[in-house]
């Protein structure tokens, strides 16, 4: 039986959900040369306008900008191919319950090994509420 890919969500359900709770630093971001400027931008934006209250999601970004939904998906592939933004499926009974896009300050903070940076990585929801996506 051959691997499945999932469905691609659509974009008001791909919640992105900033990971770190102290203040935002944005030096790091802002000083890594890896990063376009286009990515620095929406960095930024992710990490000032972060809300555990009001998760924002794909369709926001895209609001935010005048670059598109094109320019905005290559600027996400670079901030997750770089470890800034994990994107992550969540099952729940063997179902997807949700996708998220894990944002983190710095790249040191992506608990999961470079390797994968860039991949989708699939947990349970069990591994959410052990705390394994804070």
């Amino acid at each position: 039986m051959a691997f499945k890919k999932p469905k691609k969500p659509p974009e008001e359900k791909n919640i992105f959900r900033i990971v770190n709770k102290q203040p935002v630093s944005l030096e790091k971001v802002l000083m890594d040369q890896r990063l376009s400027l286009k990515s620095k931008g929406l960095m930024c934006l992710c990490l000032i306008t972060k809300s555990d209250e009001s998760p924002f999601n794909f369709a926001h970004l895209i609001e935010r900008s005048n670059n598109g939904r094109v320019s905005v998906q290559s600027s996400i592939t670079e901030l997750k191919n770089s470890g800034y933004i994990q994107q992550v499926v969540i099952r729940r009974v063997g179902k997807i319950s949700s996708y998220e896009y894990l944002v983190f300050e710095d790249p040191s903070q992506n608990p999961f090994d470079p390797e994968v940076w860039g991949e989708i990585i699939y947990v349970t929801e069990e591994d959410r509420e052990c705390g394994l996506l804070e």
